[in-house]
């Protein structure tokens, strides 16, 4: 039985491959083959080029995003960057997200009854004041 309203889960994983994709811009102009090196050196997967560029050319058309085109190594490469509707825009979407999310993932995070520091999967510890806890203490 399948959902008429409902996104497949391949489409589902795609907007999160795209909302990933937007805090690789966010944090300031990129190549694309930069934005597919960074997905996979934190995602620890791979990402598709066929997933990346569609989406670069489709935030361009929308307003979001820019590019300009540099000869590099006798190879044109276009550096992306976010324009002020792209920043409001991915601002808008990260604080969405924030807001769904948020709930789930402080299911897990714990005070420390001692020094009220944040305490992550029982071992990273985080004071208000980002001092270092015993836990941080070199070994």
């Amino acid at each position: 039985m399948s959902c008429k309203n409902c996104d497949s889960p391949n489409e589902i994983i795609n907007r999160f491959n795209h909302f990933y994709i937007l805090t690789i811009l966010y944090q300031g102009p990129i190549h694309g083959y930069q934005i597919i090196n960074q997905y996979k050196q934190r995602i620890k997967k791979n990402i598709s080029p066929s997933v990346v560029y569609p989406f670069l050319e489709e935030l361009e058309k929308n307003g979001y995003l820019n590019h300009t085109t540099t000869l590099i190594k006798e190879k044109n490469r276009k550096t992306y960057h976010l324009t002020q509707a792209g920043q409001t825009y991915c601002t808008n979407i990260f604080a969405t997200i924030n807001e769904i999310f948020a709930p789930v993932c402080t299911i897990g995070i714990r005070h420390c009854p001692t020094c009220t520091c944040t305490i992550y999967k029982n071992t990273q510890h985080k004071t208000p004041n980002n001092t270092k806890t015993p836990s941080d203490a070199p070994k």
